[in-house]
């Protein structure tokens, strides 16, 4: 079951957090009018995963090569 929250609020934290990590994600909050980013960015999808059944433990050393 998928939640879906309002992130409308901190639109404008969230435009400068994405700007700030332009390499990552190249935007800019002036390069499209604030009400098209409120369309892509005003909400937060989360889907729930699976945990996993076993943890790994069986770790080799690397191997030169």
């Amino acid at each position: 079951m998928a939640v879906a929250i309002d992130a409308g609020p901190y639109l404008q934290q969230k435009l400068a957090a994405i700007a700030a990590h332009r390499s990552q994600y190249p935007i800019q909050p002036d390069m499209l009018p604030l009400a098209i980013f409120q369309q892509l960015l005003s909400q937060e999808y989360f889907v729930p995963v699976a945990l996993v059944a076993e943890v790994e433990t069986d770790i080799r050393p690397l191997q030169a090569a």
